[in-house]
C-alpha cells in the first residue's frame, strides 16, 4: 500500500473513533419498540447520547415519526443503570411525569392529560415519605397509595 492510502484508511478510522465518543446514535423501532434497520419503517426513534457534560451524564431521548417526544431520560453512567431524571409525555404533547432523584430521595409528579398536576410523591429509601393528590380540575383530593 501506498502511504496516502495509509493515511486516507488511519484518517477514516481516526473520524470514526471520534464520532462514536463525542456524538450520538439514532435506532429506528417498529410499533413494539424493537430496533429495525429501516427509517420508512419505523413507528418510533430513540436518541442516545454520549458523553454531555462534565458530570458524564447520558440521556435518551424516545420520539414517533411525527417528531413529538415521548420520553426524556437522564442518565448517570453510560449503561443506563442509574436514573437521574425522567420525563415522559402523553401522545397529545402534554406532559404526563416528571422523576427525579436527588440526595437519596426520588421525587414523582404525574399530570392529567389537561396539563394539570395529579400527583406527587416523595420517596427515600423505597419508602413513600409523602404524597398529595389532585382533580383534573386541579381541586386537592385524598391520597391514596398505589403499589403495582
Amino acid at each position: 500500500m501506498n502511504s496516502s492510502k495509509i493515511k486516507r484508511i488511519l484518517f477514516t478510522v481516526c473520524l470514526m473513533v471520534f464520532v462514536n465518543a463525542s456524538g450520538q446514535d439514532t435506532i429506528y423501532l417498529d410499533a413494539n419498540k424493537k430496533s429495525i434497520f429501516i427509517k420508512k419503517d419505523a413507528y418510533f426513534f430513540r436518541i442516545y447520547s454520549n458523553y454531555s457534560d462534565k458530570e458524564k451524564r447520558h440521556f435518551t431521548q424516545l420520539y414517533n415519526t411525527d417528531g413529538v417526544i415521548l420520553y426524556d431520560k437522564t442518565y448517570k453512567t453510560k449503561h443506563r443503570k442509574k436514573l437521574l431524571k425522567s420525563t415522559y409525555w402523553h401522545e397529545t404533547g402534554e406532559k404526563h411525569s416528571y422523576y427525579r432523584f436527588k440526595s437519596r430521595k426520588s421525587y414523582l409528579t404525574t399530570y392529567w392529560e389537561n396539563g394539570n398536576i395529579k400527583k406527587k410523591t416523595v420517596h427515600s429509601k423505597g419508602q413513600l415519605k409523602e404524597g398529595h393528590s389532585w382533580n383534573e380540575k386541579g381541586d386537592i383530593v385524598e391520597y391514596v397509595h398505589k403499589i403495582r
